[in-house]
């Protein structure tokens, strides 16, 4: 399926984990449907499941009654997903990459490698502010990964 006109598809879960599955599984519909390629199907999901998740915990501090919206749009070029907390707590941070050999210490904090990931498994990949300092992520995958 070619994408002739721009498609959007918007999805509001609540901030608790096990909600970013549905985001998980309409991204890879959205992904199978518009033709790529097995692996990148599974890096997609995997970066929509870590935003998700980002958002559910750092953005929205698992508050219930705070939702994270994730916006999916095709065009010819491309498949961008936005994912948007509330902006109560700013979730998501430009962030450099983690020190290897500090994670890999007894001890030390294992966590911080989401934004790392999502970086490595889409194209393009950029924190932007709303006007009500909601954090969005956004994330791009390029045609080009196609069958």
């Amino acid at each position: 399926m070619a994408a002739e006109k721009e498609v959007q598809i918007e999805l509001k879960i609540p901030s608790e984990f096990g909600y970013e599955k549905i985001a998980m599984s309409t991204v890879a519909t959205v992904a199978k449907e518009f033709g790529f390629k097995e692996d990148k199907v599974q890096d997609i999901i995997t970066a929509v499941s870590e935003a998700c998740i980002n958002a559910i915990e750092h953005g929205n501090k698992l508050e219930i009654d705070k939702n994270v919206n994730v916006v999916f749009r095709v065009d010819q070029k491309s498949l961008t997903i936005d994912v948007l907390d509330e902006g109560v707590f700013k979730g998501f941070k430009v962030v450099h990459s983690p020190d290897l050999e500090d994670k890999l210490q007894l001890g030390s904090n294992k966590r911080g490698w989401g934004l790392f990931l999502i970086e490595k498994l889409v194209d393009d990949v950029k924190v932007l502010k709303q006007d009500d300092d909601a954090s969005v992520l956004r994330m791009v995958i390029h045609f080009e990964h196609k069958k």
